[in-house]
């Protein structure tokens, strides 16, 4: 199993493990009180903001 982990305002913190986030898919986190996306594309992990800046709302939740 492995770990996904970001940094925080002091260190870095587990937020997910792998297998919790599909190939393709995303995963809302919250660090700091921050909401976090994190999302696997192709096996690779990226966090990124997680609100849509077209449509405003939580881009883990996708499209209609």
């Amino acid at each position: 199993m492995k770990m996904i982990i970001v940094l925080s305002e002091e260190d870095f913190v587990q937020v997910a493990n792998t297998e919790d986030i599909p190939h393709s898919k995303m995963k809302e986190v919250q660090v700091d009180g921050q909401n976090i996306c994190i999302t696997n594309v192709e096996g690779k992990y990226y966090a990124i903001g997680s609100i849509c800046t077209h449509e405003g709302g939580p881009l883990a939740d996708g499209t209609n």
